[in-house]
């Protein structure tokens, strides 16, 4: 299984957040959804065989995109903590 390791500025700013003793649970809770958005997001961008292409019809033409195929997203947090990321 591949590590990702990220240098994502607001991903440490978050967690410098989330790890500050005086950070309340409502802005901790709210920092590690977000870490957990941001990492999803930098690992969805490389994953492999998760997007599909459709037609769809805009306000202008026809168009061909690209879509993530939900049916093959799995998360599976490692650790109790997490959960908490998985809102």
């Amino acid at each position: 299984m591949p590590v990702i390791k990220t240098k994502n500025d607001l991903i440490e700013n978050l967690l410098i957040i989330a790890l500050y003793k005086r950070t309340n649970s409502e802005l901790f809770r709210a920092a590690l959804e977000n870490i957990g958005l941001l990492l999803f997001a930098e690992v969805i961008n490389d994953a492999k065989g998760l997007s599909s292409r459709t037609h769809i019809k805009t306000p202008l033409k026809k168009t061909q995109v690209r879509y993530l195929d939900q049916k093959n997203i799995y998360i599976i947090p490692i650790l109790r903590a997490g959960l908490s990321m998985l809102s």
